[in-house]
């Protein structure tokens, strides 16, 4: 899962389930409504990824319209308006789709089919579906919190993979972070120093992460190590703690 801050090009649309058979559009709104509440105050599985920078919401959605489910991309049934996503208010509501498909490039608010259109730290934008966890995202995807506002992402940008231990990255602006949930990724380079507050990995200087960190609460910037490539602790008698699945840990005491 890659914890990074992603900017929001665009709001538009994607699910929960609308089902005739448990109730009324009304009644569904509100249990979504409550679920991202849940989700907002920190209800979500796994790591908190940090927020998401917002440029724009979609400004055409119809305030007339009834309710829809933004998870499941249910409940709009006119043409001109066949998406469910979020209006200005930050409430369900029907809104202009495109073509594109989720992970495909999107420039503006009316190019994807579901979703927001995202823009990625690599400069491209992408198709990017509703979530309220992880669970709705796709494998090594994280649910990322929109700035501002209720509703959160999958993150669906590609990042380039590195090695920890060689820090550098194609891109001068960028470093390798760990703490990702995929692997070692390139991220953009942060400026935190070891103890300093974060929030996300790349918030810290490169060879440090972001341990700690929640939804109501920061973490501090740690140094990465990892015993399978002796990217050792300081003093190297310190264990390396949490190595996760791609080798790598963070060194508990500085």
């Amino acid at each position: 899962m890659h914890h990074t801050r992603l900017l929001l090009v665009a709001a538009l649309a994607t699910s929960w389930a609308c089902s005739s058979k448990t109730g009324s559009a009304d009644s569904a709104a509100v249990a979504l409504d409550d679920a991202l509440d849940d989700a907002a105050a920190g209800s979500d599985t796994g790591t908190d990824p940090g927020p998401i920078d917002t440029s724009k919401s979609d400004s055409k959605a119809d305030a007339s319209k009834p309710a829809c489910n933004p998870l499941q991309n249910t409940g709009c049934s006119d043409p001109a308006l066949p998406k469910c996503g979020y209006g200005d208010d930050g409430k369900p509501a029907c809104v202009v789709g495109g073509t594109a498909k989720l992970g495909e490039s999107c420039n503006n608010p009316d190019d994807c089919a579901e979703g927001l259109c995202l823009g990625c730290p690599t400069g491209k934008s992408v198709c990017a579906n509703f979530c309220i966890s992880e669970a709705n995202c796709g494998k090594g995807q994280s649910c990322n919190q929109i700035t501002d506002q209720k509703y959160k992402a999958c993150d669906w940008c590609s990042y380039e993979a590195c090695k920890i231990e060689v820090i550098t990255c194609k891109n001068a602006a960028q470093a390798c972070y760990t703490g990702t949930g995929q692997g070692p990724v390139c991220l953009d380079k942060g400026t935190g120093a070891k103890l300093d507050l974060c929030s996300l990995p790349n918030d810290c200087l490169p060879g440090l992460t972001c341990v700690g960190a929640g939804t109501t609460a920061k973490g501090v910037c740690r140094p990465v190590c990892s015993p399978s490539v002796k990217l050792d602790c300081d003093p190297p008698t310190t264990k390396c703690e949490n190595v996760d699945g791609s080798g790598y840990g963070f060194c508990p005491s500085l």
